[in-house]
């Protein structure tokens, strides 16, 4: 008898059971749940805590962790935004996504200022450079010039150079030009009995470049204490304009210059120029005893 109404009991107790579990799982009520990571190409998806099963009200901490050269971009699934790492309260079996995106690096510029005596190249050549590039820039010097050093976004001797990029950079560079060599040689001479003055002067370029003599002038001096009036031709000016090649020379004579007995200091002065816009003025003095 008492068996009898201990299987009545068990029995009843396990129809409650069934019952309260059906209805539970009509409400959707369940007592764990689970979350599922769906990963996807450019990252990583981690859950902390970690667990096969979570209890309702449960929070779990979300995070999303980019690949190299990926960025985080958005949540899918369960959750939504951007916020990383996000946290969800578990109420709910969950699945939860990620998006990535390749990562857009900077891009910079570089600018080559060209200059006369030479160009400046740059390999390779790009229109927009990403960070951390590396390229390298050559002067190239025209002929007769000689590099001489980098300026703007690099400085130093060094060419061809080799810099990583990490900004918009503009580049120039300065080259030289062979600066002019001259010499001047001459001599003045006068004939007897306060005769005329003789001069000749023989200009010699030095450099290797060719160089062009321009207008002159040829002065004659009295000695310290001279009136004026001992002067008879005192200045002439020299319509020269002869070019003078390379390693060559030119002569130049003057006279007729008339002279008094007294010792004269000559100056003759020429002004030159050069296919790199060298230009200056050469001065070369002497003295001369004329009489009889």
């Amino acid at each position: 008898m008492k068996s009898r109404r201990a299987l009545r009991f068990v029995a009843a107790s396990l129809g409650i059971l069934l019952v309260l579990t059906s209805c539970q799982a009509l409400l959707g009520y369940a007592s764990t749940y689970t979350v599922t990571v769906t990963q996807s190409s450019g990252g990583s998806i981690a859950i902390s805590p970690t667990k096969t099963q979570y209890s309702p009200g449960d929070v779990v901490s979300v995070t999303a962790t980019p690949s190299s050269g990926y960025v985080f971009v958005s949540w899918n699934g369960a959750l939504s935004g951007s916020t990383n790492p996000a946290t969800l309260t578990i109420n709910s079996n969950a699945t939860i996504g990620a998006v990535f995106a390749l990562q857009q690096s900077q891009q910079y510029t570089i600018t080559l200022t060209q200059t006369s005596g030479g160009t400046i190249s740059i390999s390779p050549q790009k229109s927009t450079y990403s960070n951390g590039d590396s390229v390298i820039v050559t002067a190239t010097p025209s002929s007769g010039y000689t590099f001489g050093s980098w300026s703007g976004g690099i400085s130093g001797t060094t060419n061809p150079i080799s810099i990583t990029i990490s900004s918009n950079l503009t580049i120039s560079a300065t080259f030289t030009a062979p600066s002019p060599s001259i010499s001047v040689s001459g001599s003045a001479s006068s004939s007897q009995n306060y005769g005329s003055l003789s001069v000749t002067y023989t200009i010699t370029n030095n450099g290797n470049t060719p160089i062009s003599i321009t207008n002159g002038t040829y002065i004659i001096y009295g000695s310290a204490g001279l009136a004026l009036s001992d002067f008879v031709k005192t200045t002439d000016t020299l319509v020269l304009n002869t070019p003078i090649p390379a390693g060559q020379s030119v002569t130049f004579s003057f006279g007729g210059y008339s002279a008094s007995y007294v010792p004269y200091s000559l100056k003759f002065t020429f002004y030159y120029s050069d296919s790199y816009g060298h230009t200056g003025t050469y001065v070369a003095t002497g003295n001369c005893a004329v009489g009889p």
